[in-house]
């Protein structure tokens, strides 16, 4: 113990005058990645066409990326609890407020939970009704809700029954192109959203 007290003393000048320069660094790195997020946000938030608000940063900053990024990009991570439904609510509010975003994009939830159906039919039909009434009613045609717990919301046509002459690959694949008899113009389904239903036909099939 009287050695280490000894060395201590003799390198506690130079231990203290590293320790600051360490932390200096430190300071000045977090100050470096908090310039180079800023000016990243800035350059996205500049972008043309719609954007999606996520917030602000912890240093005040608006988080507005485009649409186009967040459509293409984006995953919601978090344990349960830490608001994952209602960041999606977020997400969904500002598409059916600004009709720009509508006349450029679709969307589609699949809740086998039922944690976000009963939110968000609320807030759509608080949505409709400060719509104009045409604005409402060209909304409303866009609106498909398929409820499989709830005979009344859908036809009496189950998409997962089976024939015993096809293959699943068939079944499927006949089932893609029913669904996407039923959209087309803007509300067209992409080949990457089918490329989705292939695997949910397929998993739903198998239950």
């Amino acid at each position: 113990m009287c050695g280490i007290k000894i060395i201590q003393r003799l390198f506690r000048g130079r231990l203290n005058r590293a320790t600051a320069h360490t932390l200096d660094q430190l300071r000045q790195a977090s100050h470096r990645h908090r310039d180079q997020l800023s000016s990243e946000l800035t350059h996205l938030n500049a972008g043309p066409g719609p954007a999606i608000s996520f917030g602000t940063t912890d240093w005040g900053q608006p988080v507005v990326l485009p649409l186009d990024k967040v459509a293409a990009h984006s995953l919601i991570l978090g344990a349960s609890g830490a608001g994952k439904s209602y960041a999606a609510l977020s997400l969904v509010l500002q598409i059916l407020s600004d009709p720009s975003i509508l006349d450029v994009t679709s969307i589609g939830i699949l809740d086998p939970k039922n944690e976000l159906f009963g939110k968000l039919t609320q807030f759509l039909y608080a949505c409709l009704y400060r719509l104009p009434a045409s604005e409402r009613e060209r909304l409303k045609q866009r609106i498909v809700i398929i409820d499989l717990a709830d005979d009344g919301l859908i036809a009496p046509y189950n998409i997962l029954a089976r024939r015993e002459y096809l293959s699943d690959e068939l079944m499927v694949a006949n089932r893609i192109d029913t669904i996407s008899e039923q959209f087309s113009g803007l509300s067209e389904v992409s080949v990457r959203m089918k490329m989705i239903l292939k695997y949910a036909l397929f998993a739903f099939g198998r239950v």
